[in-house]
């Protein structure tokens, strides 16, 4: 029995066709899922994780029977949420540099080139969450007030000249090597300098988020998600960095009045 010159064959094989052309039309497209299942990990561990225990055992780890630093299994759980919140906020941020990697590269080292630029995009983020990681221990559980503060600072950060010059360094991409192992490096380099722009450009926003704490970390990066990616997809960052601004210090009020 056969399917050949079905319906339901013809079907799947325009079904499979659409795929392939997608692919090669759209070849930022492989890091949506991945950023869609890190939000869903980062929703499925809070509901079976009781509030506050990563950073609980952090510090736990760091005064009870350990003077010297953080437990190793105490690291892995705070190194895991950084990175899947990495994964699930800043991946939907680079798709339009993906994008353009990808379709300046040759044909058929279009997705090799995207995956090298992406490796080097996180590799400075992974970094970062193995400073902050290990520096929590010291600084213990936040003061209540201090998530207020960093959301203040965070605001005064949006109004100054760097936030609009880093923002608009993200949309600058230069052309990129079309093949060989320059274009390997270029896309290499354009990735860790893209990651360099965009922590400079988000470091108040991370800190603000580290402040509020494991609790509320999970249901925050949702709003701050929305502002960095409006603040990335946008041609004139110079016109947005106010209204977030005033967003920011009405969330650094709401958090004191709660």
């Amino acid at each position: 029995m056969t399917f050949a010159g079905t319906p339901l064959h013809c079907g799947i094989a325009d079904v499979l066709a659409a795929t392939r052309r997608a692919h090669w039309r759209y070849p930022e497209w492989p890091l949506v899922p991945i950023a869609i299942t890190a939000w869903m990990a980062i929703f499925a561990l809070d509901a079976v994780t009781p509030h506050g225990q990563p950073s609980q055992a952090v510090v736990h780890s760091h005064t009870v029977g350990n003077p010297a630093g953080p437990s190793v299994d105490a690291l892995h759980v705070t190194m895991s949420h950084w990175i899947l919140m990495v994964l699930a906020m800043m991946l939907p941020t680079i798709l339009p540099a993906a994008r353009a990697v990808a379709l300046g590269s040759r044909w058929r080292r279009r997705h090799r080139g995207q995956a090298i630029f992406t490796f080097g995009y996180l590799a400075p983020w992974v970094a970062l969450g193995v400073v902050t990681a290990t520096a929590l221990p010291a600084i213990g559980q936040p003061p209540p007030r201090l998530f207020s503060a960093a959301l203040v600072v965070a605001a005064l950060w949006e109004l100054t000249g760097w936030k609009v010059l880093l923002l608009r360094a993200c949309h600058r991409l230069r052309p990129l090597p079309p093949d060989g192992w320059r274009a390997d490096t270029g896309c290499l380099a354009r990735g860790l300098v893209h990651a360099g722009t965009c922590i400079g450009a988000c470091w108040a926003l991370m800190a603000a988020m580290i402040a509020a704490g494991h609790e509320s970390r999970s249901w925050l990066m949702l709003p701050v998600s929305a502002l960095i990616m409006t603040e990335k997809f946008t041609s004139r960052p110079d016109r947005v960095v106010r209204p977030v601004a005033a967003g920011l210090v009405v969330m650094a009020a709401i958090a004191l009045l709660i």
